[in-house]
């Protein structure tokens, strides 16, 4: 009996695990280094726009966090929306629309899925414009998460005793 409750403990801890609060900060670095991974180091990445865009060291991204919004569902369950939007400043060399096109390519590839926190986070509802010779990419991580309060301690074992009659 004791073996089926250490069981029961890891597969919930698993699952706490998986939905645990993953902070939009955890996304937009799983969303670098998948960039980073595809891309090279001839790309720069950037998160916070400091400078402006004649500053930027191109060809480069820029990651950028747009919404999120959060519906209750049952009990401490949580489905969670967030919303990004990378941007590609592409080498000025007068292929850009070319360059572009080919990142855009690239992107609805390697982010459909990207690690975050150890856990496998699936991008949708991408969608790609070139406006400017500029690519603008939207994407959707969208996951449930548990809210967990260490207000209630589980019982960890239960132990009956019990005689009969007769």
């Amino acid at each position: 009996m004791k073996h089926i409750f250490t069981v029961r403990k890891v597969m919930l801890d698993i699952l706490r695990r998986c939905l645990t609060l993953t902070r939009i900060e955890d996304i937009k670095v799983g969303i670098n280094k998948r960039l980073e991974t595809v891309f090279g180091e001839e790309y720069s990445i950037y998160t916070e726009m400091e400078e402006t865009k004649q500053d930027l060291n191109l060809p480069a991204f820029f990651i950028r966090h747009v919404k999120s919004s959060q519906i209750h569902k049952i009990g401490q369950r949580y489905y969670k929306n967030n919303s990004f939007v990378i941007k590609f400043y592409p080498r000025k060399n007068g292929s850009e629309l070319a360059q572009c096109d080919e990142v855009g390519d690239k992107l609805l590839n390697c982010l459909e899925y990207i690690e975050s926190n150890d856990v496998l986070l699936r991008g949708s509802k991408m969608s790609l414009e070139v406006t400017d010779a500029e690519l603008s990419f939207s994407i959707e991580f969208n996951f449930q998460i548990l809210k967990t309060s260490n207000k209630h301690e589980f019982m960890g074992e239960f132990e009956q005793l019990s005689k009969t009659k007769g």
